[in-house]
């Protein structure tokens, strides 16, 4: 299936992910996002997170079914993505709302507001210039195998690794 391929390429324009969805059904979608790898440790390291009483958020410009799947895996407290336009369960090649870094950033203050939580207790981990907003926006802000310079001139601490159990160690 061609958008199979295509969403395991490592880049991909929006607009051809959107155009490829179009006529598809979401369980469909939904189906081979399941079969994308997690990051190593992510399960492990995010369950760990939550014990120790941690709000985990994931803020991603990908469409939000990408998110639903992630979170029926993990433990995600709240999640936000580009919500792609729907009839009859089939996706219809549009967007309803785009998700971009400025968005990601908004809704990151939104949440904190909402819930009281005070900057220095925000760790926001990205791996690319979208995130930076974000990061900006936090009290610790790690850069996880970096996609572009930029974001590692932006982070506080930046990690090149496969395995996201390193964050337990910086999560003290």
């Amino acid at each position: 299936m061609e958008f199979s391929k295509k969403m395991e390429e490592p880049s991909w324009r929006f607009d051809e992910v959107v155009n490829m969805l179009k006529g598809k059904r979401i369980e469909q979608a939904k189906r081979i996002v399941q079969t994308f790898p997690i990051t190593e440790g992510a399960e492990h390291t995010l369950n760990e997170l939550k014990h120790r009483g941690y709000f985990i958020g994931v803020f991603t410009t990908a469409p939000e079914f990408v998110v639903d799947v992630l979170a029926e895996k993990l433990p995600i407290d709240i999640e936000c993505g580009t919500i792609l336009e729907t009839k009859g369960k089939v996706f219809t090649g549009k967007i309803i709302e785009q998700v971009d870094r400025y968005t990601k950033a908004k809704y990151l203050e939104q949440v904190m507001a909402e819930n009281d939580i005070a900057r220095n207790n925000v760790v926001v981990v990205g791996d690319s210039i979208l995130d930076v907003p974000m990061g900006e926006r936090a009290g610790l802000f790690i850069a996880f195998n970096p996609k572009d310079r930029y974001i590692i001139e932006s982070a506080d601490r930046v990690f090149v690794k496969k395995d996201l159990r390193f964050l337990l160690n910086v999560l003290k």
